[in-house]
């Protein structure tokens, strides 16, 4: 066998010890910035103001409404739920005689329109009053749906007016000497007071059917003073009744002071 050079046996030496290394130790990757592939996921950093749902609270949804959601009942509200609540409340409403003032009262209109309660929560003082207002409520029995089928708070308020306190009827004695008074004209004459007394009888359209003295003031000038005025045309008032006239009884006092 012939001799190799010494420099060829450096290379067969050195390729026999690389095919070696390679058989112990598996192939070697040609990319040695790729990561080994592992069976657990990168961990992402929590947010603290968002619980996981590993933590046991539940999850927050802000947006789906719930029974006790007034924003849900002020929708439907809104949108003119409400106003058919009070259509048919009204319908079914029985105002106990004499009561007057505002009951407001919340319903809970169910997914089907049945009423699931009823209270009074702002009283008007007037326990029949407060009591119609939910009875109503009652007779009614059901309402329409809410829309989507959500339960909804509604709220109601029926009011009976307040009576407003009548004004005194003015007597019609006194209406005939409110009449008459500034168009009695004092004689001149006069220089102390004088009281006259007259009897009228006055039409149901206020015209004059007769006028005499009934007590003299013992001066004719203001006697005559006053059946001048009781004669004026168109000056007295008409009257509002049964009969067809009135006798009526004044008395002026005439006086220069």
């Amino acid at each position: 066998m012939s001799r190799l050079p010494s420099f060829l046996l450096c290379c067969i030496a050195l390729c026999c010890f690389c095919s070696y290394a390679s058989a112990e130790n598996g192939p070697v990757s040609e990319y040695t910035d790729v990561p080994p592939e592992t069976d657990t996921l990168p961990q992402v950093p929590q947010n603290p103001n968002f619980p996981s749902a590993s933590s046991g609270t539940p999850l927050p949804f802000p947006d789906m409404p719930t029974i006790n959601d007034r924003r849900s009942g002020s929708l439907d509200i809104s949108e003119g739920y409400g106003a058919q609540i009070l259509e048919r409340m009204l319908a079914f409403w029985q105002p106990p005689a004499g009561s007057q003032g505002h009951a407001t009262a919340l319903l809970r209109i169910g997914s089907t329109g049945s009423v699931l309660y009823c209270t009074v929560k702002q009283s008007s003082g007037d326990p029949a009053l407060d009591e119609s207002v939910c009875t109503a409520a009652l007779r009614a029995k059901s309402f329409p749906a809410p829309e989507y089928g959500i339960i909804s708070d509604v709220w109601i308020t029926l009011s009976l007016p307040e009576k407003k306190a009548e004004k005194p009827a003015i007597p019609y004695a006194q209406q005939v000497m409110d009449a008459l008074r500034p168009i009695v004209v004092v004689p001149a004459s006069i220089r102390s007071p004088r009281t006259v007394g007259a009897d009228l009888r006055i039409a149901r359209n206020g015209s004059l059917i007769s006028a005499e003295i009934a007590k003299s003031s013992g001066d004719l000038t203001a006697d005559r003073a006053v059946l001048k005025a009781c004669r004026t045309p168109g000056v007295l008032p008409a009257f509002d009744a049964p009969e067809a006239s009135r006798l009526v009884q004044i008395q002026f006092t005439l006086s220069r002071q």
